[in-house]
């Protein structure tokens, strides 16, 4: 039997013509490539147009020196408009064309050196060798090219392409194309010629000229077994039944005893409808004799038994011929695509992650399982991840790809990035199919965004793995039925001061580690005070620069001679005072009329070798700062006996409400003048645990769990309300009545009243004068918890739980008329709330706090509850407004992350695409910072993505982005980001300064 042309002639009527291909598109004008003369080759390059023609002449002598290095420069020089560094750049790369780069000669030898003078014979055996080694000989590709597109001869030409072929895995699409169009040009085509086509014609996407180029080559060629093959392949991958019919049959006529024929003449049958006559022709081709001995026959038989879905048939294969070839990659892929098909995706993914990991980049190993798992990502809604380079050469690496996109995903959620958290646990499911909590986790993100029809789909998921998760989908009913939240439509300008280890170790020891007061915020200064330590620092106002820092020296111990260590202070508040307060200590100072900082502190003297809990009480003491320079003003002694305790004073006016105890338990109210500099009064209070006091025109109101207490401003009582009446009972309730309840928040200002909460849900009203109550509303079944505020007609409060409540008010603010929002969550134990700029903020993680809970910064819309801001802090974590500036400080000297202020203008308001790239900026910083290097590394690429690509960012963007990329063992990559930014300075010197530093922090050289 003879091929019957009619099948081929009409693939190739079919089939686009084969025009000559367009010449190549120019080289990208992006950053070039990284090399160790490129800061050199940037001044060559500008020399080459240079008035002076000694200035021209020894650029053009380096370059020649410099050799292939130079060419990627020459190339894009050749196109300037400068015309004279065009045309030289152009006669330079005529001479630098057959240069042979140095990493191919250390791969290939000095055999291509002179290459167009080497006779005949001597340049195909180059060639040859060439493609012997494979990707070794990867660095050869232009240069293969070049002979492909120059030499005279055609065999060379025919010779050169294959060699590329072998040496390339169809990754550089460029190169591809000027291969096919060094044989575009070919007068009298043969087999070979239209082979070397089809197989570059099949790398760039082109399946059908592919074909047609091989049936072309097989109608020269019909005998050629290789070529048979081949063709047959290309026809049965794009479905040609007809035609793989027709030259299997005249492939099997030429060569009856060819198992590889066999098998795909048994495929091409089955497929076009003769089922068991293909099925059998597969089968005889596993029972015969020595089948066992050919990995590279059974790969094929497996697949056509695959393409045939004989899954089980297939996986029988692959399995017997893994029995005797464990380690075969091939076999191995095969296994794991068979896996696929049969819908046992865990299997499958997890080979594929094995195997990537064994395989060479550039080989078509290492192309197939990327495109692989491209396929999953895609499938699985990371599409963008499956495109990105970075993420195989984690996997290729053995990084934990699936255990860091979850990583990642907490910590963007965490911040509020919600769709960025969402596509990274996406791909985390499409890499992990088999993990139920991953699906619990996406569920849990897509929810939280109100898409409910996805939450339920990977709900559902969950529950297909293990049943415990059902209880996930009743929960969306409920949810369901209530409106969404509003979205956030922008976000805030804000800055960022960090306090190291290095620093930290520097500072002095405080009495106590409990989480200090809140920062000050002044006008143009902020000072932050450290938990664990004495020091303060101010910060300028406008980005958070340390400006100055201050260290109080304890006062001398009246009891005698004591050592340093014997002495020490705990701070107590931070208050800005009017300048009268130093009349006393510096006269010049008061006239100026600017305001003072006043520090607190506790006293202490302890025994040697004692802790600060056997410490003595010395004394109340007063340090007066300039804040605008820290320098200190004074220090004043205010009070010898009564030990200030917590809560935290609070100030007016130059006066402190404080809490003291003059002797052990006994707690009295106590009214400090700082101008004065002496306590005008104290008042005995019955209990010791209270409430932080409040100023009410001219009430002093102190509360504790069960009354409110209100004082003149002379100290004496004017009414006191007892938390009683039908509510109390006995405090865990039984058969006599319900639990006692108490009283649990802060006391707030509300119109000519006051407001507290109460464990079980209800908000109180208080009047100013006389202190009548009535009950608000009652808000929920949950205590109420930290500070209640009130805001124009609107009070806010906090529930345990997490939920915050937005109420509205009467005009006369003594109502309560309806619920305005309820803000579910995220779950906090308690939350404090504070009113700056307009929004409300919140803020939990104090000490009590769930075990699972993430101490969270949230600024809410106060119209909506939309949550605006959503930021992780560390522990203890304090909050301060003022001036138009929300302050937070976290984290302390004991804490291993050190200290952290944050100001945040809610005035200044970003677009979303700013305020997300200002988001992933922050996160991929703190992750840094915490030392979580992968988690940096992947957001800092999404740093990257979102800022619309490497060219978009600042020199300080790009810069924290190399840190990120080195610190997690990546410092190709990051090299590679530092050369771009070295290129993008120019003659930047400051910039350049910076990419400096960067190398010396990260130790990095070129390379």
């Amino acid at each position: 039997m003879r091929l019957a042309h009619a099948a081929l002639t009409a693939l190739l009527l079919c089939a686009p013509a084969l025009a000559q291909e367009a010449e190549a598109p120019p080289a990208s004008e992006g950053a070039l490539p990284r090399t160790p003369n490129a800061r050199e080759l940037r001044g060559l390059i500008k020399a080459l147009g240079a008035d002076d023609w000694a200035a021209r002449e020894a650029a053009r002598e380096r370059l020649l020196d410099l050799g292939p290095e130079a060419v990627p420069w020459l190339e894009r020089a050749a196109r300037d408009p400068d015309p004279q560094r065009a045309l030289v750049a152009q006669e330079l790369l005529r001479s630098l064309r057959w240069r042979v780069p140095e990493d191919v000669r250390k791969t290939v030898g000095d055999a291509l050196d002179d290459f167009p003078a080497l006779p005949h014979p001597r340049r195909l055996e180059v060639l040859a060798r060439c493609g012997q080694l494979g990707v070794q000989a990867r660095a050869a590709a232009g240069f293969l090219i070049n002979a492909a597109r120059f030499d005279p001869d055609a065999q060379v030409r025919h010779a050169a392409v294959d060699a590329y072929l072998q040496v390339t895995v169809g990754d550089v699409p460029d190169q591809d194309r000027a291969a096919l169009e060094a044989l575009a040009d070919e007068k009298d085509p043969g087999a070979s010629t239209f082979l070397l086509r089809a197989r570059l014609l099949e790398r760039l996407g082109r399946p059908d000229d592919a074909a047609a180029a091989a049936g072309q080559a097989y109608l020269k060629a019909p005998g050629h077994l290789p070529l048979a093959l081949y063709l047959l392949d290309l026809l049965l991958a794009r479905g040609d039944l007809d035609t793989a019919l027709e030259v299997a049959g005249d492939a099997e006529a030429r060569h009856p005893q060819s198992p590889e024929v066999r098998v795909r003449a048994g495929e091409a049958i089955a497929r076009a409808g003769g089922v068991e006559e293909g099925l059998e022709r597969l089968k005889s081709v596993m029972d015969a004799e020595g089948v066992l001995e050919r990995p590279d026959l059974l790969l094929r038989l497996g697949q056509a038994y695959l393409r045939c879905e004989r899954v089980a048939e297939a996986e029988q294969v692959f399995r017997a011929s893994l029995g005797r070839y464990p380690y075969n990659r091939e076999l191995n892929v095969a296994l794991a695509d068979v896996f696929l098909a049969a819908g046992r995706r865990r299997e499958a993914v997890e080979i594929y992650l094995s195997e990537v990991r064994y395989a060479t980049p550039g080989t078509a190993g290492f192309q197939g399982l990327r495109e692989r798992l491209a396929t999953i990502l895609r499938e699985g809604g990371a599409a963008r991840l499956a495109d990105e380079d970075a993420f195989y050469d984690d996997a290729r690496r053995g990084r934990p790809v699936v255990q860091v996109r979850r990583a990642v995903a907490a910590w963007l959620q965490a911040r509020g990035l919600r769709e960025e958290a969402a596509e990274e646990l996406r791909a985390a499911c499409a890499l992990a199919p088999g993990d139920a909590a991953l699906r619990v986790a996406l569920g849990d993100c897509l929810r939280d965004q109100r898409d409910l029809a996805g939450a339920r789909a990977a709900y559902e998921e969950a529950a297909a793995l293990d049943a415990r998760w059902a209880a996930r989908l009743r929960d969306l009913a409920g949810l369901a039925a209530s409106p969404p939240p509003a979205e956030a439509p922008t976000g805030f300008s804000s800055w960022e001061w960090r306090l190291g280890g290095e620093t930290l170790g520097k500072t002095t020891e405080a009495v106590t580690d409990d989480a200090p007061p809140p920062p000050l915020v002044l006008r143009d200064r902020i000072v932050v005070p450290l938990a664990g330590a004495t020091d303060l620092f101010g910060l300028d106002a406008a980005d958070g620069a340390l400006l100055w820092r201050f260290t109080p020296e304890p006062p001398p111990f009246e009891g005698g001679e004591a050592l340093p260590e014997q002495t020490g202070l705990e701070l107590l508040a931070l208050v800005e005072a009017p300048a009268a307060a130093v009349a006393a200590l510096d006269p010049r100072r008061a006239r100026t009329g600017a305001p003072v900082v006043v520090a607190l502190y506790n006293a202490f003297w302890r025994p040697l070798h004692r802790t600060w809990r056997a410490a003595r009480f010395t004394g109340l003491h007063a340090f007066v700062l300039d804040p605008a320079t820290g320098a200190l003003l004074g220090r004043r002694d205010l009070d010898a006996k009564a030990q200030v305790v917590s809560p935290a004073p609070v100030a007016r006016r130059g006066r402190v409400l404080c809490f003291a105890s003059p002797r052990a338990k006994r707690v009295v109210l106590e009214l400090v003048d700082l101008v004065a500099g002496r306590p005008l009064w104290q008042a005995g209070l019955p209990y010791v645990a209270m409430r932080r006091p409040l100023f009410a025109d001219d009430r002093l109101l102190v509360a504790w769990d069960a009354a409110v207490v209100a004082l003149g401003e002379d100290g004496e009582r004017r009414w006191s309300y007892e938390h009683g009446g039908p509510e109390r009972g006995p405090e865990r309730g039984d058969e006599d009545g319900p639990p006692a309840t108490h009283l649990t928040t802060d006391l707030a200002r509300c119109g000519d009243g006051v407001l507290v909460g109460t464990s079980d849900g209800r908000l109180l009203r208080l009047a100013l004068d006389g202190g009548a109550a009535t009950e608000l509303a009652r808000v929920g079944p949950d205590r109420l918890t930290g500070e209640v505020v009130v805001a124009g007609r609107r009070a806010f409060v906090a529930a345990r739980g997490g939920a915050v409540h937005a109420l509205d008010l009467a005009p006369d603010l003594a109502q309560v008329t309806s619920r305005a929002w309820t803000l579910p969550g995220p779950r906090a134990a308690a939350r404090s709330l504070t009113w700056a700029g307009e929004l409300l903020f919140a803020l939990n993680g104090s000490d009590d706090a769930f075990a699972d809970e993430v101490p969270l910064l949230l600024a809410i819309d106060p119209d909506t509850g939309a949550v605006l801001l959503q930021r992780p802090v560390d522990r203890p974590a304090t909050l301060a407004a003022g001036h138009g500036l929300v302050v937070v400080a976290a984290g302390g000297r004991q804490s291993r992350l050190g200290l952290k202020a944050t100001g945040i203008r809610p005035h200044e308001r970003l677009d979303p695409a700013q305020a997300k790239l200002a988001a992933l900026s922050g996160a991929a910083r703190d992750a840094l910072h915490e030392g979580q290097f992968e988690v940096s590394a992947v957001v800092a690429r999404k740093v990257v993505q979102a800022a619309g690509g490497l060219d978009a960012l600042s020199p300080e963007a790009l810069a924290t982005v190399a840190r990120t990329l080195a610190r997690s063992k990546r410092e190709e990559e990051a090299l590679d980001l530092i050369h771009q930014g070295e290129e993008r300075a120019g003659k930047d010197e400051a910039v350049q300064a910076l990419w400096a530093e960067v190398r010396r922090e990260l130790g990095l050289e070129e390379r």
